[in-house]
């Protein structure tokens, strides 16, 4: 039972890998480009991204008490 544990970790990253590659597979290269073509979605994905959700993690972490180990984790935030 304990192999099933340690190959799991590894499946789940090749099933993940081939997913991002047969995806990849059906793209072309409008879809490659196309917040390129878009600056001001490009600007929205970004801020949401990069300042939106640490700002929204971050209230959440003040809102909310959390265990010892997670908070102690999390001390390097503050």
């Amino acid at each position: 039972m304990e192999t099933w544990f340690k190959l799991a970790p590894m499946a789940l990253k090749i099933s993940i890998l081939t997913q991002v590659f047969v995806v990849g597979l059906t793209t072309i290269w409008e879809d490659a480009t196309y917040l390129f073509r878009r600056p001001k979605l490009l600007l929205n994905s970004i801020l949401a991204r990069n300042v939106a959700a640490p700002i929204i993690a971050i209230v959440l972490i003040k809102a909310f008490s959390f265990h010892v180990a997670v908070a102690s984790r999390l001390e390097c935030w503050r």
